[in-house]
């Protein structure tokens, strides 16, 4: 491996970086790709790997310092000294803050035609609700209603398997 690809005039493009953006770009368009087949907006992509890139160097690089607190040199600032549990943490956090701040621009919920799917829930009768029509049973019952009347008075659906 090349340290340096090119040299511009004295700005060094180190190979390192260039593999990192790399793999930021790789990863911004898997996840692009698969919250697309989520159903969910594929627009966040690219700014959720941006903060995770960015959070994850600055949490490293913050990181390192905190460990060498007592041993500093003008060295540890530079483009060396990056620890990966502060990449982590760094990049959580980060990923955490874009994703809240763009959950009130409607990132948040999946595209139009879809719905969340929300486990412990009658999914297959609600989804029948939203389309404008009951499940009937061949003798004319309404089987969501029904369902939905067969909940005890401690809010567990009746056959839900709760203790006592």
């Amino acid at each position: 491996m090349r340290p340096v690809l090119l040299d511009l005039g004295g700005v060094e493009l180190g190979s390192y970086g260039v593999s990192k953006l790399l793999a930021a770009l790789a990863a911004g368009f898997l996840l692009a790709r698969e919250l697309g087949r989520r159903e969910l907006d594929s627009g966040l992509a690219y700014p959720l790997t941006l903060a995770a890139g960015v959070g994850g160097f600055v949490g490293a690089k913050l990181y390192y310092l905190a460990e060498h607190a007592d041993s500093l040199a003008a060295h540890d600032f530079g483009g060396s000294g990056f620890t990966w549990f502060g990449g982590l943490l760094g990049g959580g956090v980060a990923v955490l803050l874009v994703a809240r701040a763009q959950e009130g621009h409607g990132h948040r919920q999946p595209r139009s035609g879809t719905r969340w799917r929300n486990s412990g829930q009658h999914d297959r009768d609600a989804a029948r609700r939203e389309e404008g029509y009951r499940a009937r049973d061949d003798g004319g019952h309404d089987r969501a209603a029904e369902e939905e009347a067969a909940v005890h008075d401690d809010g567990w659906p009746a056959g839900a398997g709760r203790a006592g």
